[in-house]
């Protein structure tokens, strides 16, 4: 669910209402202080007392811009959660968890199709002390794979939401641009999982295999072939939109009207899961014990600027907005804590400890 501070944050009409409210009293109180300065005036002088007086205007004037208009910036950090088997680095499945859901099928995809994933992912457990991290970067083999595929997903589901947001007839398609693989070079580079995903069919040794395959009418968008699979990669967005990898190892969205600049924190970090919620809920109490599983931290820091200029002039709000819905989504999609929510976990959990509530064991 939307936070109200995002709400207010995001909410560029009720920004622009503020500032024209804040300037008109500034006027009003300008009045006053100009039977005042006439007073001052008398005693320092006119020169003395103006220059004060413009002194102490341009003061407010750039201090009220400053933090309504150029520092309007948003950050905000979901955390999912990765559970595996310790030793195996086996992917536990948590029934109707967006992240787990599609964070398994992208895996298994890509340990299917290419031996040098599948190798680097069980050589290398995540936790394993002999997982020796690369000097260049503190991040092990399968630490990198986690966030490769992390990224992905918030790319993929960011891709869905930008097409159905500018689906409506009412947007102007010349007002908009598809980008797709060609404009995102840096980032094929740098992710092997969009690289290899967002290939050509063509390409693809699982796909060539395929026998008797039925001719398909019109683009595929998405297609499975031997456990692989390839999802065409595209975002939509407002005209002069570019996007690009940063030096930082985040990936920028640079839009006319705002920024949108995102990241996935990934370190290895253990997430508090309840050894109830392990038991009733992913049905691990006969299958393992406690501590062979572990659980991770996956963090996605999204910070949201908005340009000044838009603030104040920009025009065709709806052709920007398309983050603040994106903020909301994401979050529902990502973050453990909501989808805890969602399935009302708290008050299982507390009618489990009372013996008033168990889980269905069919997973």
């Amino acid at each position: 669910m939307k936070s109200r501070n995002q709400r207010d944050f995001l909410n560029i009409p009720k920004t622009r209402t503020e500032l024209v409210e804040l300037l008109l009293l500034i006027v009003i109180a300008s009045l006053g202080v100009n039977l005042i300065s006439a007073l001052i005036a008398q005693m320092l002088g006119p020169y003395r007392a103006g220059l004060c007086g413009i002194i102490i205007i341009l003061s407010i004037t750039g201090y009220i811009l400053f933090t309504r208009i150029f520092k309007k910036s948003f950050t905000n950090s979901i955390n999912a959660v990765l559970s595996v088997k310790k030793q195996k680095n086996k992917l536990l499945n948590i029934r109707d968890y967006s992240f787990n859901f599609d964070f398994n099928m992208i895996l298994h995809s890509l340990l299917t199709e290419n031996k040098a994933f599948k190798s680097q992912w069980s050589d290398n457990p995540l936790g394993v002390l002999h997982d020796k991290p690369s000097e260049k970067n503190n991040e092990s083999k399968s630490q990198k794979i986690v966030r490769e595929i992390s990224e992905y997903i918030y790319l993929t589901h960011l891709s869905t939401h930008l097409t159905d947001y500018f689906q409506n007839d009412s947007y102007d398609k010349k007002e908009l641009v598809e980008l797709n693989r060609n404009d995102v070079l840096d980032l094929l580079a740098t992710n092997r999982v969009l690289e290899m995903i967002s290939k050509d069919r063509s390409d693809r040794e699982a796909f060539l295999k395929l026998k008797d395959m039925p001719k398909e009418e019109g683009e595929i968008v998405m297609s499975w072939a031997n456990g692989a699979l390839y999802n065409k990669f595209d975002l939509t967005l407002p005209k002069g939109s570019t996007i690009s990898r940063q030096k930082d190892n985040s990936i920028t969205i640079d839009c006319t009207s705002i920024k949108l600049n995102f990241k996935v924190d990934f370190k290895g970090f253990n997430a508090n899961v309840s050894p109830l919620f392990e038991k009733h809920y992913m049905h691990q109490q006969d299958k393992s014990k406690p501590w062979d599983n572990s659980h991770y931290h996956v963090k996605f820091i999204t910070t949201i600027i908005i340009k000044p200029a838009f603030i104040a002039f920009g025009r065709q709000l709806n052709y920007h907005q398309w983050a603040e819905s994106f903020l909301e989504t994401i979050e529902g999609e990502m973050s453990f804590s909501a989808f805890l929510d969602r399935i009302n976990w708290d008050t299982i959990e507390a009618m489990i400890h009372t013996g008033k509530a168990s889980i269905n064991s069919k997973s």
